[in-house]
């Protein structure tokens, strides 16, 4: 692959281990590539990692190390076979709609120090049993586990102000499956 090449358009890349320290816009990056199974990828400057990949029916594992990005709005959404995750994003904040459609994901253990926005996070996860999250900036958290049927325990640490509010919503849900749900507050 060329260093000009929109890898939007190679959909012949299987695996991807990369340090990209110049790397500052990564919105999109691998949207589309249909081919994408696993990715190590170190982003140590990247501000913005929106829909990076976006419709990735293959990608099955990734470990993403991105320090100061932000923005991670639908960063997976749509990869159908997406089943494990190593993220290590302490500036995020805005996680609307990052796992949405990934109904292979089973188990999510994320600690999003910053994240606010979380609507929609892990809609239509349809084989989540297991999530463990420290959220403790959530400000926003609408169908954050909607249509999550087979989620049978949430461990989550938020602020104190979204106790209530967070439990009602779960409640809410009517998650047959649920067995365990614990809050922790900060």
């Amino acid at each position: 692959m060329t260093e000009n090449e929109d890898t939007r358009t190679n959909t012949e890349i299987k695996k991807v281990s990369l340090v990209l320290p110049d790397a500052i816009d990564c919105e999109r990056m691998f949207m589309g590539c249909s081919n994408l199974v696993d990715v190590d990828l170190e982003l140590p400057n990247a501000t913005t990692c929106r829909d990076m990949f976006y419709y990735c029916p293959n990608i099955t594992n990734v470990r993403l190390i991105a320090p100061k990005a932000t923005n991670y709005l639908a960063i997976f959404l749509g990869s159908t076979s997406l089943q494990s995750v190593e993220l290590n994003l302490p500036q995020a904040d805005n996680c609307e709609d990052m796992f949405y459609r990934c109904p292979s994901l089973s188990s999510v253990d994320l600690s999003l120090p910053q994240a606010t926005d979380c609507a929609s996070m892990f809609g239509s996860c349809s084989s989540l049993t297991s999530v463990t999250l420290n959220l403790p900036q959530l400000d926003i958290y609408t169908n954050m586990f909607y249509d999550c049927s087979n989620l049978e325990t949430i461990d989550v640490t938020i602020p104190t102000s979204r106790s209530t509010a967070s439990k009602t919503y779960v409640e809410s849900l009517e998650l047959e499956n649920l067995t365990s749900f614990i809050i922790h507050n900060r």
